[in-house]
């Protein structure tokens, strides 16, 4: 019986680590491209261009690459909007939907979207594009942000390397002051070690910087953050976005989100999405269910259903209250945990609790309080 059990064991194991290894995405074409005699015959190349592509996606191979004009950060950047690393492969399909030909290069169109396994409802993601230049009889690719980066003009000043694209963007030295200023208080004020320039990149509207990267269509949030903070992509038009200019001088540090992103809202203030802190927790009170201890539980780890951003506001006061307690240490102490670390167990260490019950309640209180 017992080898029965081992053999029925090995099977199953055996059948997922096959179906983990054939996992893999999918390149389709659309059906204008079933048949190559419906090309052009000066485009018919196009197809030994989508082969390149295909391999990429299928691989991400940099050696598919235009060697001379790749940036890492940028090409990590890019892989992270493609290749989703949340969703299984087998759900992810690129349809290569169109082309343009430029003498003997060709703009490839694709269409990202998702498909789960028998359901039959669509998620779009990205409609991308990507240049297939000619080398010798084959083709590299060449993303679009190489050839948009030059269209855009550059500014420095102390903390902040700055670029923009003076056709859409008037540039306010204004703003670019206030945003050092910025810089130089939260040093000061949390004892941090000099660092070196952020290249900060801004875009009119969410459009623009989605096209910046290839993107006709995105999702995507208010910032685009690459390298650990050395390149941000500010999608709302201004000189000072404060929020991730806290991340990038806390860039060493990475807490659970709760104390990453609170901390954040509670040091940029009014400058925070251009919302203060106290708007964002009076929004969270009309969410009566914060009182119960289940509840809050489940919104200091994102998993409240009816508002998930809900952790922003509260870890916003826990911070402030760290800071109100035990100054810039107990600050950094909480920064300086895992981000793996359970929320409630950090605030039971952190605040000195004997349990998380007591630790919950005093998040709670610490909300109801709030001024």
């Amino acid at each position: 019986m017992k080898k029965i059990i081992l053999l029925i064991t090995l099977l199953i194991a055996n059948a997922l680590y096959a179906q983990e290894q054939n996992e893999s995405y999918t390149v389709e074409f659309a059906e204008k491209y079933h048949n190559k005699e419906s090309v052009l015959p000066t485009d018919r190349n196009v197809f030994r261009a989508f082969e390149v592509w295909k391999q990429y996606v299928l691989t991400q191979n940099d050696s598919l690459l235009l060697s001379s004009h790749h940036n890492s950060a940028y090409k990590k950047e890019i892989n992270h909007q493609l290749f989703l690393i949340w969703v299984p492969k087998n759900w992810m399909h690129f349809q290569i939907i169109g082309h343009e030909r430029k003498e003997n290069d060709f703009l490839i169109h694709t269409l990202v979207y998702q498909l789960i396994p028998n359901d039959s409802a669509i998620t779009i993601y990205s409609q991308f594009k990507v240049w297939a230049i000619r080398q010798n009889n084959s083709y590299k690719l060449k993303f679009l942000y190489e050839d948009n980066v030059t269209n855009f003009k550059n500014i420095k000043t102390k903390w902040i390397n700055y670029y923009y694209n003076p056709k859409s963007h008037y540039f306010s030295k204004f703003m670019a002051s206030k945003a050092n200023s910025f810089c130089d208080s939260v040093i000061n004020k949390f004892q941090l070690p000099q660092k070196k320039q952020i290249n900060y990149f801004i875009h009119s509207t969410p459009q623009q910087a989605y096209e910046f990267f290839g993107h006709t269509h995105y999702w995507n949030s208010p910032a685009i953050i690459l390298d650990n903070y050395n390149d941000i992509h500010i999608e709302t038009d201004s000189e000072f976005y404060a929020h991730e200019l806290v991340h990038y001088l806390f860039r060493n540090y990475r807490p659970s989100v709760v104390f990453w992103e609170g901390f954040a809202s509670w040091v940029s203030g009014k400058a925070n999405y251009f919302i203060s802190l106290k708007e964002e927790v009076d929004y969270l009170k009309s969410f009566p269910e914060y009182k119960d201890i289940e509840i809050m539980e489940l919104m200091l780890n994102g998993k409240f259903n009816k508002n998930p951003m809900c952790y922003y506001p509260i870890g916003g006061i826990l911070m402030k209250k760290a800071y109100q307690i035990g100054g810039v240490s107990l600050v950094k102490s909480i920064l300086s945990t895992p981000q793996e670390a359970d929320p409630v167990e950090v605030i039971r260490e952190k605040f000195g609790f004997r349990t998380r019950e007591e630790s919950l309640k005093f998040v709670i209180q610490l909300i109801e309080s709030y001024k």
